[in-house]
């Protein structure tokens, strides 16, 4: 928390501790329209079919984690990644640094995935 804190809320006060969160009701109008904008999710996750698949697809993800959890994971999205979603840094011969999530992998060649789900 020292290192990193949390961002502060669009009116600048400190995020509620998760605790508090999960007694709050959400509006599932106002997650679509920030899932999809200023909180980027989409630009990572798809949310039935709608988003990118770079990282896990989050359609069924309420039926899996607790409210904690979910809380946790958006506003710590970065404390636990996926299996198969790790993110690789490659180094070409020629210096050129590509970066993504490894898609396959062979003795000739390396496949990723680029932030924008391209391979």
């Amino acid at each position: 928390m020292k290192l990193f804190p949390p961002p502060p809320s669009k009116d600048n006060q400190p995020i509620p501790a998760i605790r508090e969160l999960v007694k709050q009701q959400g509006d599932i109008a106002r997650g679509k329209q920030l899932f999809a904008t200023t909180a980027q999710c989409a630009n990572c996750h798809l949310v039935r079919k709608q988003g990118k698949e770079v990282g896990p697809d989050l359609s069924e993800i309420g039926k899996k984690l607790s409210r904690e959890a979910l809380f946790e994971s958006i506003l710590y999205p970065s404390a636990g990644i996926s299996h198969n979603y790790e993110n690789y840094l490659v180094r070409l011969e020629d210096g050129t640094v590509l970066n993504g999530i490894l898609v396959s992998e062979t003795d000739e060649q390396i496949v990723l995935k680029d932030d924008k789900a391209i391979v």
